[in-house]
C-alpha cells in the first residue's frame, strides 16, 4: 500500500513549498512521511503537552496552518500552542470544521493573534463516509439539536464540513474569500459503507 500511495502521490502537480505533518498517531505521521506527503512529521498530544522541542524549529515561521476536521476533537489550547511556536510571523489559517461542532472559541482565539475569519458561506466539503450506524445516527441527532438541517448532506451518509480561513485584515482585502474555494467535492464516491436516512426518517446501510 504505502508503494502504491508513494506512486500516486508522486503523479501529483509538484509545487516548492514544505508541508509538515501534524498528528497525534505516530503510525499516521510515519505512513504520510513514507509516501512522500510530508516534508516533516511531527506527533505529539498538544492537548495535553507542550510542543516538543525538536518540532519548535520546524514550525518558525510556517506561512499556512490547516486543520482537516480536527476542530472539536482539539481544543484553542492546540492551536495556542502552534501559533506561539510559530512566532511572530502571523500565518493564515485554514479550517475544515464538521458541521456538528462550533468554531467560535477557536475564532476567538485566532482573533487574540490579529487574526480576521471568515467562513465560505453556501458550501461544504465531504470529510468522509460514516464509520457506522452507531455514529450516522450520533451525528444526525447532534446536528438536529443544533437547528442544522441534514437533508443532502449527512442524511445521504457523508460527513461534511464548512470552510474558514482566518487572515490579517490586508489579506483579507487583498484576496476575496470567494476567489479562494467555491466547490463542494466527493458526494458521489463508490467507496466504502454508505449510511443514508430514507423519506421515513429511518437510516439505513445501503449496498
Amino acid at each position: 500500500m504505502i508503494e502504491l500511495d508513494r506512486h500516486y502521490y508522486r503523479s501529483w502537480p509538484r509545487r516548492e513549498m514544505s508541508i509538515i505533518g501534524f498528528d497525534l498517531s505516530r503510525p499516521a505521521v510515519t505512513y504520510a512521511e513514507r509516501v512522500g506527503l510530508l516534508s516533516s512529521g511531527i506527533s505529539a498530544n498538544l492537548e495535553a503537552d507542550p510542543v516538543p522541542a525538536a518540532a519548535m524549529d520546524v514550525l518558525h515561521g510556517v506561512d499556512l496552518v490547516i486543520s482537516t476536521g480536527s476542530i472539536g476533537y482539539i481544543t484553542e489550547r492546540s492551536i495556542k500552542k502552534i501559533l506561539n511556536a510559530i512566532g511572530p510571523r502571523t500565518p493564515w489559517f485554514a479550517s475544515f470544521v464538521l458541521r456538528m461542532f462550533p468554531y467560535d472559541t477557536i475564532e476567538s482565539t485566532l482573533g487574540a493573534k490579529g487574526l480576521v475569519t471568515e467562513k465560505l458561506n453556501g458550501v461544504s466539503f465531504v470529510q468522509r463516509r460514516f464509520q457506522s450506524m452507531d455514529e450516522s445516527l450520533q451525528v444526525l441527532e447532534r446536528l438536529e439539536t443544533l437547528g442544522l438541517d441534514p437533508t443532502g448532506k449527512e442524511a445521504n451518509g457523508l460527513l461534511h464540513a464548512e470552510f474558514f480561513i482566518s487572515r490579517p485584515m490586508d489579506d483579507r482585502t487583498a484576496y476575496p474569500l470567494e476567489s479562494l474555494a467555491d466547490i463542494s467535492q466527493g458526494v458521489n464516491r463508490s467507496t466504502g459503507r454508505l449510511y443514508r436516512r430514507g423519506e421515513d426518517g429511518r437510516v439505513r446501510l445501503m449496498k
